[in-house]
């Protein structure tokens, strides 16, 4: 993905997490973070917090822990301070 996409799928992401100008669609923002989270430590650390917060459009409402923890770890090892602070 170049830089510009990323940036570009990260806004779009957040746009639809958030429900800013559109309705709130959870499958589309995860799909969207998904698509960057190997490239940017913000895509990993939000899937992360759509776990923790039970925002998982397959789940059942209820928070996923062991989930959130994989995804907050793989955006501490790319180099996510947000991250490392939420674990915290």
């Amino acid at each position: 993905m170049k830089n510009g996409s990323l940036k570009a799928t990260l806004a779009l992401a957040w746009i639809f997490e958030e429900g800013i100008g559109y309705a709130q669609d959870m499958d589309e923002a995860k799909w969207l973070y998904m698509q960057a989270e190997n490239e940017d430590p913000h895509a990993a650390f939000s899937l992360g917090k759509i776990y923790e917060e039970g925002n998982d459009p397959e789940g059942d409402g209820t928070p996923d822990f062991k989930k959130a923890i994989k995804y907050y770890e793989k955006a501490i090892s790319m180099g996510s301070k947000d991250a490392e602070v939420w674990l915290a």
